[in-house]
């Protein structure tokens, strides 16, 4: 054996882990530093100015009001009755779906409790500003959610709509069955085929860039992790199966919704679907 073998084998870490990467570079630029702390600088953030920008823009999303769609009634807490422990002991990521429309009260109570409002709170000026189901870095709430109903039903058409938060409203952006693009989109996953729902996630970063610099990008992904949970525990509430989704062709799947992929861009899916079985909600 050479002398280079036995030391590459010796090495606890493979030289080439070692090289620089765009994610290992980003990760370092957008780590938080301790000029402003040891040097007592002003947070550019709290400036006058600042506060004014930020207080006229927390809370607030994108609308599309002026599209047709369906005005979602206020979230029914008391159809989530099931226990949290409950939901977190049978959890699971089920791909055993039948192919069945959703109903609209059934999509409204899973965007409504997963990402809409659920109060407001009251600033040091008396002004309100909304709150929502997931937490959101500086309250910039820079994500939007497209579901695309694969399987239509008698009260909500196949295509492409956007969630508006406030009021709440499910904003058609486009009509029609999409499913065979939508499971190109998807790597071809099978799954796709009897999925009543894809939901794709978008993160609208300008909105967290200008506070936070390049570390707003990482608070885009942990929040569209936080709406994740949300959805799989109130679909798993409801008797749904939500499997979230990393594989997708990122550029067919924002075609499909019409954003840039730039500003705006997808970051995350998750399919919904019924299952053929129920959940068993019996004694472990």
């Amino acid at each position: 054996m050479s002398t280079e073998t036995i030391l590459k084998r010796a090495q606890l870490v493979d030289p080439k882990d070692l090289e620089t990467t765009p994610s290992t570079l980003y990760h370092e630029h957008s780590k938080q530093g301790e000029y402003r702390v040891t040097f007592q600088e002003q947070d550019p953030k709290k400036t006058p100015k600042a506060i004014e920008v930020l207080s006229a823009l927390e809370g607030h999303s994108r609308s599309y009001a002026y599209r047709p769609g369906y005005e979602l009634d206020e979230t029914d807490w008391a159809a989530l009755a099931t226990p949290l422990g409950e939901l977190l002991r049978t959890r699971r990521s089920r791909r055993q779906l039948v192919d069945r429309a959703i109903d609209l009260s059934t999509l409204a109570l899973l965007m409504n409790a997963a990402a809409g409002k659920n109060g407001e709170l009251r600033r040091k000026d008396g002004s309100a500003i909304s709150v929502r189901t997931h937490p959101s870095g500086g309250a910039l709430f820079p994500l939007e959610i497209y579901p695309i109903v694969l399987t239509g039903g008698k009260d909500v058409l196949p295509g492409v709509y956007h969630f508006d938060v406030a009021p709440a409203k499910l904003s058609r952006l486009a009509e029609g069955s999409l499913r065979s693009e939508a499971r190109v989109a998807c790597m071809n996953d099978g799954l796709l085929d009897k999925a009543a729902v894809l939901i794709a996630i978008t993160g609208v970063f300008p909105r967290m860039r200008f506070k936070y610099s390049e570390r707003g990008y990482r608070h885009v992904l942990l929040e569209a992790g936080h709406v994740g949970q949300n959805l799989i525990l109130v679909g798993n509430a409801l008797g749904l199966s939500v499997v979230p989704l990393s594989a997708f062709i990122d550029r067919r799947l924002e075609a499909l919704l019409d954003v840039d992929g730039v500003e705006e861009s997808i970051v995350h899916a998750a399919v919904v679907g019924y299952l053929e079985e129920p959940v068993n909600r019996g004694t472990p």
